[in-house]
């Protein structure tokens, strides 16, 4: 029928590769021997419809896919890189029936009060660098490992990243205060505006 198995003399699909063994080595390699990047493009039609798929040479082995059957070094749509970093060039949504649950966990226990950084915030400068510009951290209560609080950062004018606002476990809520003792403690001037007439 035109089908084509390695591995297996009764192929199901155009190219069928199988390996009957618990081995951890690869089922199959695909290398690029010069300076190009080893990539695979999936096509729909002739036109093109599709992505591609491989590894960026010039950009520290990272993988990549690109849409459009663009090239993977400047058409880009993800990229992840050697330390597991992934990068979208597009939105990231997340859509099903009920609940759409995006869940952040670290594995690194620490100490009661070791803070981690969960979500970061980058924008561009009048100089066009990326700066981060906001973080959102979490960490264990004050009171014990099993609860949670959470802290917000902002960039100030020094270009340092400084805690703003703070939730706690017990749910006292610190504005410039790191330790609320109240349900609200702002320490600073406070503006209070009302649009009623």
């Amino acid at each position: 029928g035109g089908n084509v198995g390695i591995g297996t003399d009764s192929p199901d699909t155009p190219l069928d590769v199988r390996k009957n063994d618990s081995t951890t080595t690869p089922i199959l390699t695909l290398r690029q021997l010069g300076s190009g990047d080893a990539s695979i493009n999936f096509q729909t039609t002739t036109s093109p419809y599709g992505f591609n798929l491989g590894v960026d040479g010039s950009d520290s082995d990272a993988f990549k896919i690109a849409v459009g059957l663009g090239d993977i070094g400047t058409d880009t749509a993800l990229k992840i890189d050697t330390s597991k970093n992934a990068t979208f060039a597009g939105d990231v949504a997340i859509e099903k029936s009920g609940s759409a649950v995006l869940s952040i966990y670290s594995t690194d226990t620490g100490s009661v009060s070791s803070e981690k950084t969960f979500l970061k915030f980058y924008g561009e400068n009048t100089a066009a660098a990326k700066k981060l510009q906001a973080q959102i951290t979490s960490s264990p209560g004050h009171n014990a490992s099993t609860a949670g609080e959470l802290r917000f950062y902002t960039n100030n004018s020094s270009d340092t990243i400084t805690e703003r606002m703070i939730i706690r476990e017990d749910g006292n809520v610190g504005i410039g205060d790191t330790t609320p003792t109240s349900k609200l403690t702002i320490l600073g001037t406070s503006t209070a505006a009302s649009n009623t007439p």
